[in-house]
């Protein structure tokens, strides 16, 4: 009987410690300055872009036009 009573006052316990630890830790954080300013363009109008190339006429083929991962060897084995 006071297994039951010991283990719900330390499980409330712990509900309140871990509800006092939220509400310490959630306090709005200060911003820091920048270092520098960052870089300005040196154009007066430009494109932001990734380096990605497309090709415009068609799409390059990237697989074999061959069935299966080799073709007939036309080397002769030497354990025949």
């Amino acid at each position: 009987m006071i297994r039951k009573y010991v283990l719900s006052a330390l499980a409330l316990v712990g509900v309140a410690l871990g509800i006092l630890a939220a509400v310490r830790s959630a306090h709005t954080l200060v911003p820091t300055p920048m270092v520098s300013e960052p870089p300005a363009p040196s154009y007066q109008t430009f494109v932001a872009g990734a380096g990605l190339v497309e090709a415009n006429t068609k799409t390059s083929p990237s697989a074999r036009r061959s069935r299966g991962l080799f073709r007939k060897s036309t080397c002769r084995s030497e354990a025949r």
